[in-house]
């Protein structure tokens, strides 16, 4: 049974990086504007884009020393503490390292859901790189190297785990995960299209949460995964006035009422099926396929405000927020939710 820890793990990158913030003055440490590329240059999806602190990144890497080793210091924290955390846990039991294809369990939601983490990791890195002093180059290649770098140490490390094992398949979505990151600089259409999570317990919508879960983040039953697409930037423009810059469209994928034990719930409640995918005994769940509205923050919300604020409305978006959508399933007929995954 395998498990999926980023997203907390990068809650503590978060926690770094406004320790970074508390320690260093984001104002005057550059005085020359022509050092900085100019905001119409800084863009993601034709949206303005920020740093942690609002600053314009550099055009050529020149790294604060204060600043880069305060990036140091967290990202070396970050797996220290890890490290130390799980192996009183998880990787407690020690064993030879094996070799443990997984998925089949979960109806293989945790492969996007690597791809996500791979992706996040990469991008949280990347923003500490601009933190450093890095031009966005630079920011992007060593923000992916280390999002790799994290997630495949602990894929490494469930090799070891008696009772998990290193999964080829979560090192190759976590790599596409980092290598889609850094495509959309070199490719910026890509930018047109962003991996979404949404993350609410399966019991606040009427759902069983997954048996067997170890983790928050291997209640899979409660997860969702997404790519947004950016529908305005990609009509022609002839045709952009007809659809809001505001509104994006996302399709997800969510695998709900997992049961791995089959003992808590009365699962003749909700829409089940029992499925053999893969060389695992077969898994009781219901895999939805789901087309939604998505919300573009970066569009709604103002950039106003200190340039913490702009840079979190920004991150915010990597999150997808409930919105109207269709749900298909093979276990029931299509559902229509005006606040997925909240039914009316």
């Amino acid at each position: 049974m395998k498990h999926n820890n980023q997203i907390p793990s990068q809650i503590l990158i978060y926690f770094i990086l406004l320790i970074l913030l508390i320690f260093t003055n984001s104002n005057g440490l550059y005085s020359k504007d022509s050092l900085f590329i100019p905001k119409e240059e800084f863009k993601y999806a034709n949206s303005y884009r920020y740093t942690l602190f609002g600053e314009q990144p550099r055009k050529e890497t020149t790294l604060n020393p204060l600043r880069t080793g305060l990036v140091i210091g967290g990202i070396t924290t970050l797996f220290t503490v890890q490290h130390i955390a799980q192996s009183q846990t998880i990787w407690k039991e020690g064993a030879e390292f094996k070799i443990q294809e997984d998925g089949a369990y979960s109806l293989y939601v945790d492969k996007p859901g690597h791809f996500l983490s791979g992706y996040t990791a990469s991008y949280i890195f990347g923003e500490a790189m601009y933190v450093a002093g890095m031009k966005p180059k630079h920011a992007t290649l060593f923000g992916g190297m280390f999002g790799w770098l994290y997630l495949n140490y602990i894929e490494v490390m469930d090799g070891f785990g008696a009772n998990f094992g290193f999964s080829p398949t979560d090192v190759y979505f976590n790599t596409a995960g980092s290598a889609f990151y850094i495509l959309q600089y070199y490719y910026p259409y890509l930018q047109n299209i962003t991996p979404k999570f949404t993350m609410l317990p399966a019991d606040w919508h009427g759902q069983y949460r997954r048996e067997g879960y170890l983790f928050i983040v291997d209640d899979y039953s409660s997860q969702s995964f997404w790519l947004s697409f950016n529908i305005h930037n990609m009509l022609p423009d002839n045709l952009k006035d007809y659809w809001p810059s505001w509104i994006d469209l996302s399709l997800g994928y969510a695998v709900r009422n997992i049961c791995n034990e089959c003992n808590q719930h009365d699962y003749s409640k909700v829409d089940v099926s029992s499925y053999n995918w893969g060389n695992q005994p077969p898994a009781l769940a219901s895999p939805k396929y789901i087309v939604a509205l998505d919300f573009n923050l970066t569009q709604i919300l103002p950039d106003k405000g200190p340039g913490w604020l702009n840079w979190t409305k920004q991150t915010l978006n990597l999150f997808k927020w409930p919105s109207p959508a269709i749900e298909f399933s093979k276990d029931a007929p299509p559902r229509y939710f005006l606040l997925y995954p909240f039914a009316l």
